[in-house]
């Protein structure tokens, strides 16, 4: 009598082959997708914290014109709203190079990090991961713990707008997301009212 081992048959492993492959790889597009999102999520948080750092920088400086609307000490809100325009540009705006940002552009940041200033559109780049402001430090290592000095801005930029007796500050921020084949954009407007 003969006896035969039983095993598998070609077919059968090629067709769990054929499973534990599909399986794989959705498992893997899965988690691409994920991390996507996550990288997504996370710019979109920063985008949204140096936004917020903007208004509240715009805020601090009209306190202080407020505080100093008597005296000479309104010489930074004085600049900050000398490029005040009649309208806004386009909200659908995301400059792809230095010269397509709006001429009354803006940004603030903090000279070696003590005083607020304000860098003119020449200081603004269009982002390369993120929206963010750069620092220059004296080694040029971008740290802040060396209070380097304030240099511009990439993919964040504020446009003043007057109005009658206040001035709406546009404060915007554009960047090429991780996915999607359109730029993701975001904004706010800051109304504060002109003390003079």
């Amino acid at each position: 009598m003969r006896y035969f081992k039983k095993g598998d048959t070609l077919i059968e492993v090629m067709l769990a082959f054929s499973v534990f492959a599909v399986v794989s790889i959705s498992g893997l597009a899965l988690m691409n997708s994920g991390i996507s999102r996550a990288q997504s999520t996370l710019q979109l948080t920063m985008a949204r914290n140096a936004i917020d750092s903007q208004a509240e920088a715009l805020r601090y400086i009209n306190s202080l014109a407020v505080a100093g609307s008597g005296s000479n000490d309104t010489g930074l809100w004085n600049t900050v709203t000398s490029s005040a325009v009649v309208s806004a540009s386009d909200l659908s705006l995301c400059p792809s190079n230095r010269s397509q940002f709006p001429s009354s552009a803006f940004i603030l940041g903090y000279d070696n990090g003590s005083r607020i200033s304000r860098i003119d559109a020449n200081g603004l780049n269009p982002a390369t991961t993120f929206p963010r402001l750069i620092w220059r430090s004296e080694d040029d290592t971008n740290n802040l713990a060396d209070k380097g000095s304030f240099v511009g801005a990439e993919g964040l930029w504020i446009e003043a707008v007057k109005g009658s007796g206040y001035y709406d500050f546009h404060i915007r921020a554009c960047w090429a997301a991780p996915t999607g084949s359109s730029p993701t954009t975001l904004g706010t407007i800051v109304r504060l009212y002109d003390p003079r």
